[in-house]
């Protein structure tokens, strides 16, 4: 509050920073005269309260769309040995590239959670029986973990090529956890006979669809970096 020159008692200011004012007139040049309060109209907080709620929803629309997404690529499946080819891998890197780090994880964990009630995972079996029995289970419970370090290290690249060996990354972490749980389950010999059946057969897709999600991002930021 401060006391302009005309005897008013004036708030400039509120806490939240949003502008607003009450006027309380203590005197005119005649003298004291009566109190009274002069009142301007106040923004109103309920447009940023909508505005907040419109982001918070887009932002849970968008995590659950990669979630979806991750369970529509699954029923796309062609087997290699044990461990089934899908899009999944694709779509864990690019919920970590449109998303970030956080939402990608998170949509991915709601992917991992959606699996416990549903058969969302490439084949019939879902529930902890899927975790503890399919051999390909150790990949799927990399996703999480590969769209978070796809989208924190994106989150700071200047460059394609950057987006590009950020799911490289992503994926060479998705083969490591899979193909250690692909080990245990199956009882290979080594963990050289799991890495030759559930990783070396997968590579050459796999890059590939780390470009096509890298030149599909890349794409689309710079879209909107035009308008």
């Amino acid at each position: 509050y401060v006391l302009s020159d005309g005897g008013c008692l004036v708030r400039v200011r509120s806490r939240c920073g949003l502008k607003s004012a009450g006027c309380l007139c203590l005197h005119n040049m005649n003298g004291p005269v009566a109190m009274q309060s002069i009142s301007f109209p106040q923004p109103s907080l309920a447009l940023d309260a909508m505005k907040a709620t419109e982001v918070r929803a887009t932002r849970w629309v968008a995590i659950a769309s990669f979630t979806v997404l991750a369970a529509v690529a699954a029923q796309f499946r062609l087997y290699l040995w044990e461990v089934p080819f899908t899009l999944q891998t694709a779509v864990a890197a690019g919920a970590g590239l449109f998303l970030g780090s956080r939402n990608g994880a998170i949509s991915m964990s709601l992917y991992l959670l959606l699996g416990l009630v549903l058969p969302v995972f490439a084949g019939a079996v879902y529930g902890l029986d899927y975790f503890f029995t399919v051999p390909s289970a150790g990949y799927v419970l990399a996703f999480p973990i590969m769209a978070a370090i796809v989208g924190r290290i994106a989150e700071t690249a200047e460059h394609e090529g950057t987006v590009f060996w950020a799911s490289i990354v992503g994926m060479l972490i998705t083969y490591l956890i899979g193909a250690t749980v692909l080990y245990v389950v199956m009882g290979y010999e080594s963990i050289g006979a799991a890495v030759m059946r559930g990783v070396v057969p997968f590579v050459p897709a796999d890059l590939a669809k780390m470009g096509g999600v890298t030149l599909l991002y890349g794409g689309i930021r710079r879209l909107m970096a035009d308008r």
